[in-house]
């Protein structure tokens, strides 16, 4: 297809539409085992509850009480509540911040806030349709997450700490 990015080998059969911002539906819903240290381990589903909050939000919900309730005490999930349409933004004390940076781009680099910390993040590799992103903190904290183009939204992401321990994992 003459849509396929030929100019860069290494993103195997990532297409140019497949670096967009994806568009949610109500309903669309991804399956994670979500593990922290304090809570262990457990497997939820995020749905899409609005597509439109009238503030131009996605609304996404979980299908575990035990993960909400979690949330609403020490929100230690960014993806659930308001995530802004105009670019998969999570909300950290009521500011969008720019997790996922759309269109993709090799070698792309930005920086937001989350769990209390300033991030660097770039992307590492763009290969058939998975993009790699790795944030760093001044903390010395890690984020690795792949952003997956065939299901418009995560396949894994991992916070570890300075000492190397995951703070959440989700995959």
């Amino acid at each position: 297809s003459s849509d396929v990015c030929s100019s860069d080998l290494s993103m195997g059969t990532t297409e140019k539409e497949d670096l967009e911002l994806p568009e949610w539906d109500v309903g669309d819903s991804w399956v994670y085992t979500f593990s922290t240290p304090q809570f262990g381990q457990d497997s939820a589903r995020l749905v899409v509850v609005e597509a439109d909050d009238g503030e131009g939000n996605y609304v996404v919900g979980i299908s575990s009480e035990r993960e909400a309730q979690r949330h609403a005490v020490i929100n230690h999930n960014p993806f659930l509540g308001r995530m802004n349409q105009q670019s998969l933004g999570v909300y950290e004390q009521g500011e969008v911040q720019q997790v996922f940076w759309f269109p993709w781009q090799k070698d792309a680099s930005w920086s937001f806030n989350l769990f209390g910390q300033s991030w660097t993040s770039e992307v590492k590799s763009m290969y058939n349709k998975e993009i790699d992103v790795e944030a760093t903190s001044a903390e010395g904290h890690k984020i690795k997450y792949t952003f997956d183009t065939n299901i418009e939204f995560l396949s894994t992401f991992e916070w570890t700490d300075d000492e190397g321990v995951s703070q959440l994992s989700m995959v």
